[in-house]
């Protein structure tokens, strides 16, 4: 060994550096091969030892790479060291893990240096060889570091570069390469599906630095990552989940988003924190973080709605796609109210959410406000519509199912509607076109015709008319040239018989008269009447006599039975009479001592309860 004695400010051998070599690594190989037993002796002799005499001192690197002139390096030789400085490529001590040494054995093999790139924080993988950087000597275990004698072995004699190779992710392997390739082609991408292409090397440290201390702690922020504590394969890991963070983006970045809101707290400050803060001060100059959280509060305001929701994305017009309840109610002439009741009704699209105690806020979507408002100006008011269809405005209303029409109330509580034109002068042709003209046929107008199915069934009404003309069920031939509107249209006597008498026909379909319902349940027809006014039994009201449905009838005759049909129908331990009955607990439904009728009705299940079926 050189003894210490015969040292001198200058190097028995002074090999240059080679381009991207790291300060360190040159440091190490100068020391192998002056076969020194540790680096130390170099950095104290270009002064770059801290107050350890086995720590370097804490100088940026462009510092410590000048500082080798001590030793004799040429002016060119050192810019070989300091090439990143010519294109401001340089990446800030912070990001340099001079406290650990990284290598890739097999790149060690090859090249016989120390590459720049694996000094950095962030690197964990090689990019040529995609497999994990190697920190600790695969024999004792112990860090490699820098204070080492021997360029290719650890303290304990291992030869780091037979280390065992382990393959990297990945999401690693494509990080790795985007800053090796910046570091050593100083290049910019363009990646419209990963921001991080799109800066430089300092500053996608930057930004995984920030992310970082969120994975770390799933989602909770620290102030600083226990770099010097962690294992190359946890940084590794986290690196990767941070770089994830950035592909596909922004889906990927609204997925982190999602991870780290605190679900216990309401609006965007609370929600999200410091996190907020940060890319609002801190990393602003990165504006694709700030635009793509307005993007994602946008998505999920129902969620976030608050007033510094607000402030937030106002700050953008572009990005405001809605107005408070007030300014709505501003633009468009009402009440706060009246917005809301419009929202609740759906004419107006958006969210009302409580925002405390005391305080709801409401966010009307503006297109919709927009809208809205052109409804107001050219929609049909109802007078016009009225005059249009020809229609009072009772029978108007009956007209609603078939048309399109908004609701808005008003400030004396009442409700004014507007008609969507297209939809009362479709009405209008849709019936037009329909007409089969009909020549030397006796023609009635819709009014008479009305009055006719009237006669024949119950409560035909104008809407139900116009209904069966859309449906085709009756045929209009001609119009009115005196009437407008819905009343104009005529139809043909004989077709509205045919038509009311088949209708009569359908509805009455396995319906009974009084006289034959009274004859399936054993009653009387003079007592029908007390039953139906009972709610006993329902009538059908489809014609001007009652009629009863077949379906009505059993109902009726599985839930009820008179006392007569009792004696026929069960054994008794006991006479079945009213009083027997009563006393036992079942009591009759309708009677003449208990509420007036004809007849005793009970009901079948309280007697299946005492009897057995004969």
């Amino acid at each position: 060994m050189v003894q210490e004695t015969n040292r001198s400010t200058r190097l028995l051998l002074l090999a240059p550096p080679y381009t991207y070599e790291s300060f360190e690594g040159y440091i190490l190989r100068l020391t192998h091969e002056n076969n020194y037993d540790s680096s130390v002796w170099i950095y104290q002799l270009i002064k770059q030892v801290g107050k350890n005499k086995y720590t370097t001192k804490q100088s940026s690197l462009n510092e410590k790479i000048n500082s080798l002139s001590m030793i004799g390096l040429k002016h060119e030789e050192i810019q070989i060291l300091n090439w990143g400085l010519e294109y401001d490529n340089v990446v800030s001590t912070f990001y340099r893990q001079s406290f650990k040494c990284k290598i890739c054995p097999l790149c060690l093999n090859e090249n016989g240096y120390y590459s720049e790139l694996w000094n950095y924080l962030f690197v964990t993988s090689c990019p040529k060889h995609k497999c994990l950087l190697v920190v600790n000597c695969q024999k004792c275990d112990r860090y490699l570091t820098w204070s080492r004698g021997h360029l290719f072995k650890c303290g304990c004699g291992f030869d780091i570069r037979k280390s065992k190779i382990i393959n990297s992710n990945e999401a690693n392997n494509e990080f790795s390469s985007l800053v090796s390739t910046k570091l050593y082609n100083n290049a910019i991408f363009t990646n419209e599906v990963n921001p991080l292409y799109n800066i430089n090397n300092e500053n996608i440290f930057r930004l995984i630095n920030f992310f970082a201390m969120r994975v770390f702690r799933n989602g909770k922020s620290i102030r600083k990552l226990p770099l010097t504590k962690m294992e190359n394969e946890e940084i590794d890991r986290i690196v990767s989940d941070v770089f994830n963070i950035f592909t596909d983006w922004p889906n990927n970045y609204f997925l982190f988003l999602d991870s780290i809101e605190n679900d216990v707290k309401k609006g965007v400050v609370r929600k999200f924190g410091s996190f907020y803060r940060n890319i609002l001060e801190n990393y602003n100059d990165f504006p694709f973080l700030l635009d793509a959280f307005k993007y994602y509060l946008i998505l999920n305001k129902s969620k976030y709605i608050s007033v510094n929701y607000l402030k937030l994305i106002n700050q953008d017009k572009s990005l405001r796609t809605d107005l408070t309840g007030t300014q709505a109610a501003e633009f468009l002439g009402m009440k706060v109210t009246t917005i809301k009741k419009l929202l609740k009704n759906g004419v107006l699209k958006g969210i009302e959410k409580r925002i405390s105690s005391k305080h709801n806020m409401s966010l009307i979507d503006i297109d919709s406000i927009m809208v809205l408002k052109e409804k107001l100006k050219s929609w049909y008011s109802v007078n016009k519509t009225k005059e249009i269809l020809n229609l009072s405005e009772t029978l108007l209303y009956d007209f609603l199912e078939l048309l399109e029409f908004i609701e808005v109330p008003q400030k004396n509580g009442a409700v004014r509607r507007y008609f969507n034109p297209d939809s009362v002068n479709g009405l209008l042709k849709q019936i037009d076109s329909m007409i089969i003209y009909s020549q030397n046929e006796k023609l009635l107008s819709l009014d008479y015709s009305v009055k006719l199915l009237n006669s024949i069934t119950k409560s035909y009404s104008y809407l139900d008319i116009i209904k069966d003309i859309l449906n085709k069920n009756l045929i209009p031939r001609g119009k009115e040239s005196s009437i407008v509107g819905i009343r104009s249209y005529l139809l043909k006597e004989y077709e509205v018989l045919n038509f009311g008498h088949r209708e009569l026909k359908r509805q009455n379909k396995d319906t009974y008269s009084v006289k034959e319902t009274a004859t399936l349940i054993n009653f009387k027809s003079s007592d029908m009447w007390s039953l139906f006014n009972r709610g006993f039994i329902k009538k059908v009201d489809n014609s001007k006599s009652a009629r009863i449905h077949k379906e009505e009838i059993e109902r009726f005759n599985k839930t009820y039975i008179d006392l007569k049909n009792i004696k026929k129908q069960y054994d008794f331990p006991f006479e079945p009479t009213l009083n027997n009955l009563q006393k036992r607990g079942i009591q009759p439904v309708m009677g003449p001592k208990y509420d007036g009728g004809r007849k005793y009705l009970f009901l079948k299940e309280s007697i299946e309860g005492l009897a057995k079926v004969k």
